[in-house]
């Protein structure tokens, strides 16, 4: 249930990004990273494969509830779900694979122009490490 919210918040959001941006949905892109000790999730996107940054040239993080969800409150508490799935996977991969979390990033986007279907990797900085990765892999059930 929790993987078929989140991929259906996802195409949302892509589309919602892509026409505010006047461009395709395939032309966005959603990085999940962290960067803090507690492996909480933060949010940043890409347009054609170029992080999105301010006036000041720093880059334009995104909140969950306001920007992904697009909504003002979280009533369904997906957020802390989503982000205890997302602090776990992080966890549980670098520990196995012995990466450092805070180069570990995942990537969302479409597959198509329309973001029916979507398309998710795994980076170890720069490095791919999984470009078929399935929502499953992180939100299983």
């Amino acid at each position: 249930m929790i993987k078929e919210q989140v991929e259906k918040t996802m195409k949302k959001a892509l589309v919602r990004f892509s026409e505010n941006e006047n461009i395709t949905a395939n032309r966005i892109a959603f990085f999940i990273h962290t960067k803090n000790d507690d492996l909480s999730p933060a949010y940043f996107y890409a347009i054609d494969g170029k992080p999105v940054k301010d006036e000041q040239g720093e880059l334009v993080h995104l909140r969950f509830v306001q920007d992904i969800l697009n909504r003002k409150m979280d009533l369904l508490g997906t957020e802390y779900v989503t982000k205890q799935f997302l602090s776990n996977y992080y966890k549980t991969y670098c520990s196995e694979n012995k990466i450092n979390p805070k180069m570990l990033y995942v990537m969302i986007t479409s597959a198509d122009e329309e973001a029916k279907k979507l398309s998710i990797a795994l980076y170890n900085g720069n490095q791919v490490l999984n470009d078929n990765m399935k929502l499953d892999q992180i939100f299983g059930e």
